[in-house]
């Protein structure tokens, strides 16, 4: 229903923030670690959000990036994550933590975040890998460091994200396009070369 928003900032804990979009205020759940990149009080901010809608609640959860909050959607997609735990889980990994924890089958990694336990990380895992190959890079590009090539590969995805394209549309045309290039491309040339294949 939402992509983003964009206003000045109000209010902000560790929780949530309040953001004024022309004189209306957006109370928005946020993950822990947004806290700390907030701008001041009276800024402007833009948060990718999810509106999420429950019997007895209608609630709306803002990320710093869209990958962020397209993970956020898929998490709480699955039986047994509701939106406390999947901010949970974003307010201590990153998305890139995150998939290579799934991929490596690092339940110990998982079960550090505050709500997830060692049964329900192997739950998470099993759930998740067979999201991986339409969400984001390969196993293989995630079993590496996130480094070289995985910063790449992210940086250029992010761009086609901002440029309007889904996330998984911007990932796969991302990945054919460092495939047709020289090892190590500029960011330039990958995103170049991924938008011919979008």
């Amino acid at each position: 229903m939402y992509n983003h928003l964009t206003g000045l900032l109000k209010q902000a804990t560790t929780e949530k923030v309040v953001i004024d979009v022309s004189g209306i205020g957006f109370r928005i759940g946020i993950p822990l670690s947004l806290f700390s990149k907030l701008p001041p009080v009276g800024s402007s901010l833009t948060l990718y959000v999810s509106f999420v809608v429950r019997e007895f609640s209608h609630t709306l959860w803002g990320f710093k990036e869209a990958a962020e909050r397209d993970l956020f959607e898929e998490l709480i997609d699955l039986s047994g994550v509701g939106p406390k735990l999947g901010i949970s889980i974003l307010g201590h990994m990153e998305p890139a933590d995150f998939y290579k924890a799934i991929l490596n089958n690092d339940i110990n990694g998982l079960a550090r975040v505050p709500g997830i336990g060692k049964k329900k990380a192997e739950k998470l895992i099993l759930e998740m890998k067979g999201k991986l190959p339409e969400t984001y890079p390969t196993a293989q590009q995630f079993a590496i460091s996130m480094t070289g090539p995985a910063v790449l590969l992210s940086d250029a995805t992010r761009a086609l994200v901002h440029l309007g394209y889904a996330h998984p549309i911007a990932s796969r045309a991302v990945q054919k396009g460092l495939t047709l290039l020289p090892e190590n491309p500029p960011l330039s040339a990958l995103i170049t070369e991924a938008l011919k294949h979008t």
